[in-house]
């Protein structure tokens, strides 16, 4: 409940605005309605809590301190959106602000985004691969080490305890950004060395040899 500060005795104290001048809450419509000519003849509370017409108002939610990391505010947003959908049933329009409402909606679009651009990087990486190599086997390649890699970071994370967020959910294109890059680099070196008349395995060392090092300390 909105206070506003009252002089009195020589002490300037917060009163809330809503109370009666015989300090309860107001019941009836007589007294809803000198509630509504205090607020809207408050400073304090016109203009910032309550519309100046007194079309709008403001519900200001203090969360606990424990709510301080993205996952608690996530939780926090669901809670109050269907609090507020259940009580209004759609009779009255609404909208949440603050910085919860924006971490959840944040998060939200990085979700959406996620599951869309994850599998279309992935196509295009597939049809690269192809038209760079000319063999499904090394057009397979670049996606098996994006795979594995995801699986072992995601399980990572999991064992730690740490939650997937709108930051930590790039990790993936992150991963499938330095896994394309190196595997090209090492298939590109493999096919030089398979020409220079290598078997496979020798090939394989060779690239190895040369690119593991630089390809190990730019991906770190």
């Amino acid at each position: 409940n909105a206070e506003v500060l009252v002089y009195q005795d020589g002490v300037l104290t917060g009163s809330p605005i809503a109370l009666t001048s015989d300090g309860h809450w107001p019941e009836t419509e007589q007294e809803l309605d000198d509630y509504r000519e205090r607020a809207l003849g408050s400073r304090f509370v016109a203009g910032s809590l309550l519309a100046t017409d007194a079309s709008a108002t403001s519900v200001v939610i203090m969360p606990s301190p424990q709510a301080v990391d993205v996952d608690r505010e996530i939780e926090l947003v669901d809670q109050v959106r269907t609090l507020v959908e259940k009580e209004v049933q759609g009779s009255v329009p609404y909208g949440l602000a603050g910085t919860p409402a924006i971490n959840e909606a944040v998060f939200r679009a990085a979700r959406s985004d996620f599951l869309l651009v994850t599998p279309i990087a992935a196509l295009v990486v597939a049809v690269l691969s192809f038209m760079l190599f000319r063999s499904w086997l090394a057009t397979l390649v670049p996606l098996f080490v994006i795979g594995v890699t995801s699986i072992w970071v995601i399980g990572l994370m999991g064992l730690l305890g740490w939650k997937m967020t709108f930051l930590t959910s790039a990790l993936i294109l992150v991963i499938m950004v330095v896994g394309v890059a190196d595997s090209v680099h090492i298939l590109s070196a493999w096919q030089v060395e398979r020409r220079h008349g290598h078997n496979p395995s020798d090939a394989l060392q060779k690239s190895l040899y040369k690119l593991l090092p630089p390809c190990l300390f730019t991906s770190v």
